[in-house]
């Protein structure tokens, strides 16, 4: 049997990977609506694992990690704080700016939607070997790499 060409895996992979895009989309929005956060959208769920990861000094670089305008961010965070997910204090030496941190309620969010990413990836990587299990992580460092 002859092997697959080049561009016949190339596509394969790009077929998979927007399945694989549009599956964790459709199970992110699961997750939500089966669970005490189903107020929040996939968008917000995004915005609250950004804060939580403490990678995005500024409104900019946050607005671009999750495919959004500083604008829209500034709504998006005001309607978190006031949905209780998030907490807005200004700086006390310097009033113009305001710190956003995850509130009792949306460090809850995080923590269950962390189980759930466990229990998505533990599924996913049942029965890999470590050698397989290397040959995944390489290919995500790889599509990492490319998103940054």
């Amino acid at each position: 049997m002859p092997r697959a060409s080049r561009q016949s895996k190339t596509e394969t992979i790009e077929l998979k990977v927007a399945a694989a895009s549009l599956g964790l989309s459709h199970a992110t929005r699961k997750f939500l609506k089966a669970s005490d956060f189903n107020n929040l959208t996939v968008k917000e769920l995004q915005l609250l694992v950004a804060l939580d990861s403490n990678l995005y000094r500024t409104s900019r670089s946050l607005a671009a990690a999750i495919g959004t305008t500083p604008g829209t961010l500034t709504v998006a965070i005001e309607r978190l704080a006031r949905k209780g997910y998030l907490n807005r204090t200004l700086d006390p030496q310097d009033r113009r700016i305001v710190k956003n941190e995850l509130s009792p309620s949306g460090k809850n969010v995080i923590h269950e939607y962390k189980h759930f990413q466990a229990a998505y990836v533990q599924a996913f990587t049942e029965g890999l070997d470590t050698k397989e299990l290397d040959a995944v992580i390489a290919g995500l460092d790889r599509v990492l790499a490319m998103l940054e």
